[in-house]
């Protein structure tokens, strides 16, 4: 839950990119960028994830 960027080696802005893209179209969630950037760890991401689905 604490994991971030910096802990996974050669991980960068494509690989941000990537991974919000799949998560958006596999789960069918949608963020804003100034959500995307406002994710603090993979926690935070899997929180907004969570409330996201619970609201749909």
């Amino acid at each position: 839950m604490e994991t971030t960027a910096r802990d996974v080696p050669q991980w960068d802005s494509l690989s941000n990119v990537r991974l919000m893209v799949l998560i958006e179209q596999e789960l069918a969630v949608r963020f804003s960028t100034a959500e995307v950037q406002g994710f603090k760890n993979l926690g935070s991401l899997i929180d907004a994830v969570v409330k996201r689905k619970q609201n749909q």
